[in-house]
């Protein structure tokens, strides 16, 4: 709820600043600020377009973290068995695996 209270002014207010800069611009120097715009929406679109296939391997990163801790967490929880039973080398070998 915080994150949205922070970005809610910045969505309303940006398209507001865009279009007004563009005014002011086209008023002082004419087409060459049509360039500043396409500019500024091109940075945008492409910001945007980074930002979620950022987020598409910041998901599967996690999910391979869980995947990793679930297994260190089981290995420490059952140390004691793995010990008097000589697993040691299969759990070292899952773990390598997992971290590759």
């Amino acid at each position: 709820m915080e994150p949205a209270c922070l970005i809610i002014p910045y969505i309303i207010s940006v398209p507001i600043q865009i279009i007004v800069v563009a005014l002011v611009l086209w008023w002082l120097v004419s087409w060459k600020a049509v360039m500043c715009v396409v500019y500024t929406v091109i940075t945008i679109i492409y910001q945007i377009a980074m930002s979620q296939y950022l987020q598409h391997f910041r998901f599967k990163i996690m999910t391979l973290n869980d995947v990793r801790v679930r297994l260190l967490s089981d290995m420490i929880s059952g140390i004691r068995v793995l010990k008097a039973s000589a697993w040691e080398w299969f759990f070292q070998e899952q773990i390598e695996s997992t971290r590759r």
